[in-house]
């Protein structure tokens, strides 16, 4: 797209590479743990009432990832432009004063405007729900979690299929037709955004004389595909993605996380070394027991509970799992109402 529109090829890079950082393990709902941890809506044995971490969002996460928890050089964080860093920030929905970032550096975010000032930021956020919307529709067809057939009369698969001239009787031929009907989608997605981009850019220069300083979006599909891929989110979201999370994942990602926020919150000492050093200036040593000195200073810190929620933010679903079990056997952490091969898959 970026290519197309003549844009920062390198700026689009930048800002995809960098907009997920701040995803947690088991994705929405790892967000909703946390969240509910640092805004203390769920406690912790132990936690002291009225401390609160300021709550958790994966796009404030991701910048406080690259401004500051990065360490490559003799400072912290990657000094990173403006523009990459509201892209990253922006790649979704802003909620202004339902999370309180400690140390967020607001300066270049253009945080008054809810999208990305640059078309390369605007651009990201689009090909994000784009890349979400086909390979979450993939996986669901392959999960089984939705026939085919059933995508097949969902109106704009409905046309690609006409247009494509496939024979939906072939079930033989279903998993050619699958591939093909996704990469169509991708292909008819882009082509349209860029259709559409042009035309909102070509208004834009007219009204306001100028290319840029872009306040409003430019970035978005034509009048007659928005309403189709709408129509194609819902089902998505209602056939796949609900519908998964009540299958497996919540009840169990909700109580492994919670209690792996709770173990570490218990005996600081469960973090790694580098960790209770460079964020938390203690080390292992000092840290004598559940109710040392040092335990139960840090755990009136707020600096602590965002240390926590740094920590387990970086991690992925198997390192979460592969986390608890290790506690588990060292009796730091309770799993045996949980099924782990379940989680897994197996």
């Amino acid at each position: 797209m970026a290519r197309a529109l003549h844009l920062n090829e390198d700026l689009a890079e930048a800002i995809a590479l960098g907009h997920d950082l701040g995803h947690t393990p088991f994705g929405h709902l790892g967000e909703v743990v946390l969240n509910e941890i640092m805004c203390g809506t769920s406690l912790l044995r132990g936690q002291p009432q009225g401390l609160s971490g300021g709550g958790f969002k994966h796009n404030y996460q991701s910048v406080r990832v690259v401004d500051k928890l990065e360490r490559k050089y003799d400072f912290a964080g990657l000094n990173l432009t403006a523009p990459v860093r509201e892209g990253i920030l922006k790649h979704t929905r802003l909620r202004r004063g339902q999370v309180d970032y400690p140390d967020f550096y607001y300066e270049g975010l253009a945080f008054e405007r809810d999208m990305a000032t640059t078309l390369e930021g605007q651009i990201v956020a689009i090909s994000d729900e784009i890349a979400q919307r086909t390979h979450d529709l993939e996986d669901g067809i392959r999960a089984g979690l939705v026939e085919l057939r059933a995508v097949a009369n969902i109106t704009l698969v409905k046309q690609l299929v006409e247009h494509l001239g496939l024979d939906m009787a072939r079930t033989d031929l279903y998993e050619l037709y699958q591939g093909q009907i996704i990469r169509e989608l991708i292909n008819l997605f882009v082509g349209d955004v860029i259709e559409e981009s042009l035309r909102r850019l070509a208004d834009f220069s007219e009204r306001k004389g100028s290319l840029q300083d872009f306040d409003e979006e430019i970035i978005h599909f034509t009048p007659r595909l928005d309403p189709l891929q709408k129509e194609l989110n819902k089902f998505i979201y209602k056939e796949i993605i609900d519908y998964s999370r009540v299958k497996w994942s919540d009840e169990f990602g909700r109580k492994l996380l919670f209690r792996l926020f709770e173990a570490y919150f218990l005996a600081p000492d469960l973090l790694p070394e580098a960790i209770l050093e460079k964020e938390l200036k203690v080390t292992s040593s000092q840290i004598s027991g559940p109710d040392s000195d040092t335990t139960v200073s840090l755990q009136r810190k707020v600096s602590f509970f965002r240390t926590i929620c740094d920590y387990i933010a970086g991690m992925t679903d198997s390192y979460a799992i592969r986390e608890a079990e290790k506690l588990a056997a060292e009796g730091k952490l309770q799993l045996d109402d949980l099924s782990i091969e379940f989680a897994r898959g197996g």
